[in-house]
């Protein structure tokens, strides 16, 4: 299991792929009757996406911490490396 966790492309999976999932349940929770293509339009269009976005990054938080305290450098390199990516993104929405 170290192997493969201590990978850096698994890290930069999980950390580009958890946000999606993360704004996927924000927006079940919303109760919205919106599709999912609406809610990210609609919340664009308002500003509000990349407050969104922020809040579904946190879920990056506990595995970074994971990935450091197991010793899985390169793991954690690439979930960095991801929110890193994410936090560019976030910038270009908010100041476009």
């Amino acid at each position: 299991m170290k192997n493969k966790l201590n990978n850096f492309f698994c890290g930069f999976s999980l950390g580009l792929i958890l946000p999606f999932i993360a704004t996927y349940v924000f927006y079940l929770l919303q109760k919205s009757y919106h599709s999912l293509n609406n809610f990210i339009a609609i919340n664009y269009k308002y500003g509000s996406l990349p407050g969104i976005l922020t809040f579904c990054l946190m879920i990056n938080i506990p595995v970074v911490y994971y990935l450091l305290k197991r010793e899985y450098y390169k793991g954690a390199r690439g979930a960095f490396t991801a929110i890193v990516l994410w936090s560019v993104f976030i910038l270009y929405l908010k100041f476009k």
